[in-house]
């Protein structure tokens, strides 16, 4: 998702914040404009692309204002969470914004359930790549404005977009992103 217009704008839900999630041009990594987001703003989809499958990470780019670090984190939930809504149930990862740009990169063969200390406590298994039913980001500890844009699934380079064995990949945010991707990813909300 690029954020290009209101439609890209309209596919989010905000839950919280002072000021309405909006576009602008300022800091569009892909595209001509980025959703600005205040602290303390979570913003949800429900209408991902529901097939992950084939594909190697989910990445978006944050430029963060300011001078100070701030958090976002990421919450994936399949068709399972659906069915049992519970924090254990669905992919829960805190990620450091850097002051300036940040691509994250999430391991899709690391999407467990729960946190990082206590995976998939509750459903004996990760997130089901087929079957993804939302996605929220919940931005904290921002010192300005965060710009986001360029949401996508992409593939390692010469990878063919089979899971890695677990345990092997780790997210990271870096800025910009450390290994080549397929022709800038496949886009990640269109859900029609």
């Amino acid at each position: 998702c690029d954020f290009e217009n209101l439609r890209d704008l309209g596919m989010w839900e905000q839950r919280g914040g002072g000021a309405l999630i909006r576009l602008d041009p300022a800091h569009a990594t892909n595209g001509a404009t980025a959703m600005v987001i205040t602290n303390d703003t979570l913003v949800l989809t429900e209408s991902p692309a529901v097939d992950w499958t084939g594909h190697d990470e989910l990445q978006f780019d944050v430029f963060l204002e300011g001078s100070a670090s701030g958090s976002v984190e990421v919450m994936i939930g399949d068709a399972a969470w659906l069915a049992q809504q519970n924090y254990w149930n669905r992919y829960n990862r805190v990620f450091t914004l850097a002051p300036g740009a940040n691509t994250i990169q999430i391991p899709l063969s690391d999407l467990f359930r729960g946190e990082p200390s206590r995976r998939n406590s509750k459903i004996n298994r990760n997130i089901d790549l087929n079957a993804i039913a939302a996605v929220s980001l919940y931005f904290t500890r921002l010192g300005g404005y965060a710009h986001l844009d360029h949401m996508r699934l992409t593939r390692a380079a010469g990878s063919t977009g089979a899971p890695a064995p677990a345990g092997t990949a780790a997210a990271t945010s870096t800025a910009p992103p450390s290994a080549p991707t397929d022709a800038g990813g496949t886009e990640l909300m269109i859900n029609d």
